[in-house]
């Protein structure tokens, strides 16, 4: 489980990682089957637990996720046995814990590396109902005893953790070796009747505590700034133009749904602009052939390096020496552009821009019409010599903090 865990984390990047662990692990069970599930609805992405948090579709995706996998919900019984009264048939006493001072007392039971991460979180209680499962022999139970850990052996199984989501109920069977074996948090598969026939529906009949989760009835998913392409696989888009998505990972899905793909080794698709860095020239791939291209010519090498906060930055350099960078975010749209150089801004540049944060010109003294027509995001611009500035100037931006035109006469 561990090795798929690092092989979702290289492709989509660690805090998407840590939230299947935390949501899949029932399904981490079964080696590989996530990560296929993963790559049959999502292109790599690193922005998709981003995009997943901002748009509040975490709960969606959990149960887009479970229906791939082919879990929906088992048919409940009716059980005459408290779950005292079924643990207790099997050598188990159950304790349920009312806040972290109860919780905290089970750390008795644990090795020091082997620490529930539930000790150190004294808000679990806001999110879930927590029991422990004890066995009675438990002093007879040594960790020395148990040199090749197996999940369910005797020790893993000697000290559980019960933990109902209080959202939707479902149950996370925590282990006594925690981290020393794989999938801790799915002891038994997250299944009760495991650990004793029937436990699962007591808990629901005498507890109200219903972890047969009923995956069908989650809402369906769907993501803003998603395309599907036509094997129903899921990438994020940075711009729509002309019945094209134009999307991360140097991807186009036309109009027909069909991919196409640039090779990472010599090209960079940043938002429509596609860089060619054998050739040293840039297209605008949406067809409106944004003056931006224009300074793509005579140009000397192109360079990529690591910028701050998952960002990248392209240098251009041209053969008389003069250059500009464009810094691009994770999912490869231009968000910076400086150019010490540049004096005059046409008209149309970069107009259907909507992602760009900052731009910096020292040098231009004048710009055309409709300079940055389709941004809103942009937060600041420093044009200290402009002097004259054209027709719908940042027309959309909204969210603009900084602004410095020392020098303009005329806009």
């Amino acid at each position: 489980m561990d090795g798929e865990l690092k092989k979702i984390k290289k492709l989509y990047g660690e805090d998407f990682a840590k939230l299947c662990r935390m949501l899949f692990s029932r399904i981490l069970d079964d080696e590989g089957k996530l990560l296929s599930i993963l790559l049959n609805s999502f292109a790599p992405s690193r922005s998709l637990y981003d995009d997943l948090v901002a748009q509040d579709k975490i709960f969606a995706f959990k149960g887009f996720i479970y229906r791939q996998a082919g879990i929906i919900r088992p048919e409940r019984k009716d059980i005459d046995k408290t779950p005292e009264e079924l643990l207790a048939s099997v050598g188990y006493k159950l304790y349920r814990c009312k806040n972290d001072r109860d919780v905290k007392s089970f750390k008795k039971y644990y090795t020091k590396d082997e620490m529930l991460c539930t000790f150190r979180d004294s808000e679990r209680f806001k999110k879930n109902d927590i029991f422990f499962v004890v066995r009675e022999d438990v002093e007879n139970i040594k960790r020395s005893d148990f040199t090749n850990p197996k999940r369910e052996d005797l020790y893993g199984t000697s000290v559980m953790s019960l933990q109902f989501d209080k959202e939707d109920g479902e149950v996370s069977i925590k282990n006594r070796y925690n981290h020393a074996v794989d999938n801790p948090d799915a002891t038994y598969g997250n299944d009760l009747d495991c650990i004793v026939p029937g436990l699962t529906d007591s808990f629901a009949k005498y507890y109200g505590l219903d972890s047969k989760v009923d995956y069908s009835r989650y809402p369906d998913l769907s993501l803003g700034h998603y395309v599907f392409d036509e094997n129903k696989i899921g990438h994020r888009f940075n711009v729509y133009s002309r019945g094209c998505h134009f999307c991360e990972n140097n991807i186009v899905v036309d109009s027909n749904r069909k991919v196409i793909q640039y090779d990472k080794s010599r090209y960079e698709l940043i938002d429509t602009f596609l860089i060619d860095k054998a050739e040293k020239k840039m297209t605008d791939l949406s067809g409106n052939n944004d003056v931006f291209g224009n300074l793509f010519v005579d140009v000397h090498k192109i360079e990529t390096q690591k910028g701050d906060k998952d960002t990248k930055i392209i240098t251009v350099t041209k053969n008389d020496g003069t250059y500009f960078t464009i810094t691009v975010n994770k999912s490869n749209s231009m968000i910076g552009y400086e150019n010490k150089f540049q004096t005059r801004v046409e008209d149309g540049f970069l107009q259907n821009n909507t992602s760009l944060l900052s731009v910096s010109l020292p040098k231009v003294k004048t710009i055309g019409e409709n300079f940055l027509y389709s941004n809103s995001k942009l937060k600041s611009i420093d044009l200290p010599e402009v002097e004259e500035i054209g027709d719908r100037f940042l027309n959309q931006s909204t969210n603009i903090k900084e602004v410095s035109l020392p020098k303009v006469k005329v806009i």
